[in-house]
């Protein structure tokens, strides 16, 4: 009797636990500053958000049924380059800094993921890719290739 009531109090003790983690999820993910250090810009339930970094009421970019992640500000903070699978495989799209139209940058069939800007113009893309012989027996899995995507962006003037 003693050890069925031992039981049953860790079982509550344990349930009341993962109740309490339940409780507030943490769902944003990939916050990053603007340039100017007024916003921040992250990722919350597969859509874009930013929120002014004094405070305040976040503002939710991208609206859609797919997964948008791993945001990242240009270098003037006038547009937000992040990965979604709009299309299926993670691509890299880019839009204003203030929400609007998504443009799709990258059409790879591997997983791709903003690394970084050089200037407004040219954007750089991680992608896991076919190993190459000598990768395949390196132990810890693949490596990741950056690549450098220029275009004339539309807003760019």
């Amino acid at each position: 009797m003693r050890k069925k009531i031992l039981s049953l109090i860790a079982c509550l003790g344990m349930g009341m636990a993962c109740y309490a983690q339940v409780a507030e999820p943490l769902w944003m993910r990939g916050g990053v500053i603007s340039p100017d250090g007024n916003s921040i810009a992250f990722s919350y339930m597969g859509n874009i958000y930013t929120v002014p970094s004094a405070g305040g009421e976040a503002k939710q970019l991208t609206t859609n049924a797919s997964y948008d992640g791993h945001p990242m500000w240009s270098p003037d903070g006038s547009m937000q380059a992040f990965c979604s699978n709009r299309e299926g495989s993670l691509d890299v799209f880019i839009m204003s800094a203030t929400g609007g139209k998504a443009e799709r940058v990258t059409t790879h069939s591997f997983n791709e993921y903003p690394a970084g800007w050089l200037g407004n113009d040219t954007l750089l893309i991680r992608r896991a890719g076919n190993p190459t012989v000598s990768e395949l027996t390196f132990p810890g899995g693949t490596f990741t290739r950056l690549y450098k995507v220029c275009r004339p962006y539309p807003w760019i003037m």
